[in-house]
């Protein structure tokens, strides 16, 4: 999806998926975004993950539509999609580490 609006020449301004593996952030407006995922259905609109909008000069503000651990503010819109995108790859924390090989030590034992 492209966007018609006046001087939004910025390539992050939309993101396109990577085999549809990416959320994808689209321009409601000149201070309004929203992130889609489109990683579920690529033939469909997608979810809406979360809804950002333009506060100050010194940033956005974002609502996150699902319960994220993320926060709520962030200097762009490009900003909180790397924010999420870093987090994802980063995995979830419900899932179990990698086991440690286990081995008795060798040698002689000493006991004090």
């Amino acid at each position: 999806m492209t966007s018609d609006l006046p001087g939004d020449d910025d390539p992050l301004a939309e993101r396109q998926p990577d085999s549809g593996t990416r959320p994808l952030l689209e321009r409601l407006g000149p201070t309004a975004w929203r992130i889609v995922d489109v990683s579920d259905v690529p033939d469909e609109d997608g979810d809406v993950v979360a809804l950002i909008e333009e506060v100050d000069e010194s940033g956005v503000s974002v609502t996150w539509l699902h319960p994220l651990p993320l926060a709520s503010r962030f200097l762009s819109a490009e900003m909180a999609l790397i924010d999420l995108e870093l987090w994802r790859r980063r995995g979830s924390p419900a899932e179990r580490p990698e086991p440690i090989p286990h081995h008795p030590p060798t040698g002689p034992h000493r006991t004090i």
